[in-house]
């Protein structure tokens, strides 16, 4: 957020829980010059979750998700209102809450945290599933599928570490590493307690869980023999709710405790000790401990996401023994912690002003290239939503199956426009000038888009026998005169399946009035989509080719 919004020129919006202790995400948004939209959980009652979603293996935040659908309105009015240029989603399980991010024609940047499925693969063998998930092979799979489609639709997708690049090579190539780091704290590192070892995570991430069982049961044992005089302090897990196992004489465990101790124990202790098995994304407590400058042993796994990390002490989780003798020989020797400690201010000194010029670069980058044409499924928890019983719908699609929309006269439903003059009226009817180059881009369903097209312009055009030709997504489906008659006319569309978007592109003779500044191409009437055909028939029209195909019969015959 402070990288994005310290960049000249951007005008940062967030959407997010206000969060219930002074400094959380509302204060600190406007803290950095952001505008913050609290985002609220309020549960319908009137409203049901689908019924396949009940009786189905939901994974992770699904079905919470599913009972909280008004965070999605919400959002989606949010962003019609302020019209954003990039929608950045901070979590991959974010977009079971906005789907609709996906179909505003908006490009879309996703920060990957984890490699998810494999984390709750790893949640399964070890039952530490999350409330309300299924603890199966189905939830398994069907996460992966979810977590597949939301990368294959990110227009942009933000990794933690290399370690989490997607392996489709599509998805890989539109993949950036930025490896999160935390400023200098104030509060430096001061070995008040040499002999403390301390490690901090809360128990119930199963990361940690498996943290402090090694810390414990493996660890504590060996330094005891090794160093009798160090102990190994733990924040996270509480002393009453600990197994036996966990309980060693040079163990000291203080429960959940408080941000200030945390902070006090950082600067404090004699070594910061990180025994994390797995690789996925980046760890705070690392980052943490290079913001004070803790020195700090750790696996290679713990590093993941703290480039240039070379020269930190690693020591592997199948050898304590060898653990306690690296802590010890480091601790012992006073002259080692004060170089490893000015280790971890070159590398977060070194990361730092890489990761801050990251993040407009790739907002750029997003803006420039535009939104990639979706390929939502129809089984996606990616397509809109519905709204709750007895609410007002607030996510507008371009067109529903059994309705006609008028879509150059209702602008609610466009996403971006160019060269369309204001609507005015001609014999009583609507009338909107364009350019000689007039686009006009609007949201469609993927699922089920619009079959056809109808455009009728006015004969008024300044040049007489002016040509309008109608490019829908840069295919050219309509060309013709407008003459001496209305122009009405009707085209099927096509290959519009699984794409989010429809740009409307219209091109004819440009004319400018004297005294005037504009540049007037043709006066459309209405310009009209619809997905059934059966629709078509119950708005009047005239065949306005139907002489041209007599007349060229005619000609034939007479050939």
């Amino acid at each position: 957020m402070r990288s994005i919004s310290s960049t000249s020129g951007t005008q940062t919006h967030v959407f997010a829980p206000p969060g219930p202790l002074i400094g959380g995400s509302a204060d600190y948004a406007k803290a950095v010059g952001a505008f913050f939209h609290p985002l609220e959980f309020q549960h319908n009652r009137r409203f049901f979750p689908d019924l396949p979603l009940i009786f189905s293996h939901p994974f992770s935040m699904e079905r919470h998700a599913a009972l909280h659908r008004p965070v999605d309105h919400h959002f989606s009015k949010i962003v019609r209102d302020i019209r954003p240029d990039v929608i950045i989603i901070d979590y991959l399980f974010t977009s079971l809450y906005v789907p609709s991010a996906f179909h505003c024609g908006v490009p879309v940047v996703m920060i990957t945290l984890n490699r998810e499925k494999e984390f709750y693969r790893d949640q399964r063998k070890l039952g530490v599933i999350p409330s309300q998930a299924s603890n199966s092979r189905i939830a398994e799979w069907r996460l992966g599928r979810f977590e597949n489609e939301v990368h294959a639709n990110s227009d942009h997708i933000v990794v933690l570490s290399p370690h989490d690049i997607p392996t489709d090579c599509k998805q890989a190539a539109r993949t950036t590493v930025i490896e999160p780091m935390l400023d200098n704290h104030p509060k430096r590192w001061c070995n008040e307690e040499q002999g403390n070892v301390f490690f901090v995570g809360n128990v119930n991430h199963y990361p940690n869980l498996c943290a402090v069982r090694w810390l414990c049961e493996s660890l504590a044992p060996h330094l005891a023999a090794c160093a009798p005089e160090l102990r190994i302090t733990i924040i996270g897990a509480e002393p009453l709710e600990a197994p036996e196992t966990w309980k060693q004489p040079n163990v000291v465990l203080l429960g959940r405790s408080t941000a200030d101790e945390v902070l006090r124990q950082f600067t404090a202790c004699g070594i910061f000790i990180a025994p994390i098995e797995n690789s996925f994304g980046s760890k705070i407590k690392i980052l943490e401990a290079l913001s004070h400058a803790t020195p700090l042993v750790a696996t290679a796994e713990a590093l993941t996401g703290v480039p240039g990390s070379t020269g930190i002490p690693l020591f592997t989780l199948d050898d304590p023994k060898g653990a306690a003798e690296l802590i010890t020989g480091i601790i012992r020797s006073p002259g080692n912690l004060e170089d490893l400690s000015r280790l971890m201010d070159e590398i977060r000194d070194s990361n730092l002003d890489r990761s801050r010029t990251a993040w407009p670069m790739l907002i750029q980058s997003a803006i420039s290239k535009g939104v990639m044409p979706r390929q939502i499924q129809a089984w996606s928890l990616l397509r809109f939503q519905k709204a709750p019983a007895g609410g007002k719908k607030k996510i507008i699609r371009t067109r529903h199956k059994n309705q006609v929309i008028d879509v150059n006269n209702i602008s609610s439903h466009w996403i971006r426009s160019q060269g369309l003059g204001p609507l005015e009226q001609f014999e009583g009817c609507p009338l909107r000038w364009t350019a000689d180059l007039a686009t006009l881009t609007i949201r469609i369903d993927p699922v089920n888009p619009p079959s056809w097209l109808r455009v009728c312009a006015w004969n008024i055009t300044p040049i007489e026998g002016s040509n309008l030709k109608v490019f829908a997504n840069d295919v050219n489906v309509l060309s013709g005169a407008i003459n001496h008659r209305t122009f009405d006319r009707v085209v099927p569309l096509s290959q519009l399946m699984g794409q989010c978007e429809l740009t409307l592109r219209f091109e004819s003779e440009g004319y400018q009035i004297p005294g005037d500044d504009r540049i007037l191409g043709v006066a459309l009437k209405s310009v009209l989509l619809g997905s059934s055909w059966h629709n078509l028939k119950a708005h009047s029209f005239r065949f306005p080719r139907l002489p041209r195909i007599v007349g060229t019969l005619k000609g034939m015959f007479r050939s």
